[in-house]
């Protein structure tokens, strides 16, 4: 039985994690053409990352002084 659900019936963690990541990240959305999305997510898995491993690890070997997010939190 799961924690019972806020009186906006929302989930508590949720919001909890939600809150943290709006305080710590910025979010920046990325368009492609359909049927990218897919052969990223292959090519990226293919390497033992996340799309979004290596769209950070792209930024950071183009732009100089950018901090990439690690995975490992």
């Amino acid at each position: 039985m799961g924690r019972p659900k806020r009186e906006d019936g929302r989930n508590a963690r949720t919001v909890a994690n939600n809150k943290y990541n709006t305080s710590v990240y910025d979010r920046l959305a990325v368009n492609v053409n359909k049927g990218e999305r897919e052969r990223l997510k292959k090519y990226a898995a293919g390497n033992g990352e996340s799309v979004n491993g290596l769209i950070n690890r792209l930024l950071a070997a183009e732009v100089p002084g950018f901090d990439p997010i690690t995975e490992s939190k």
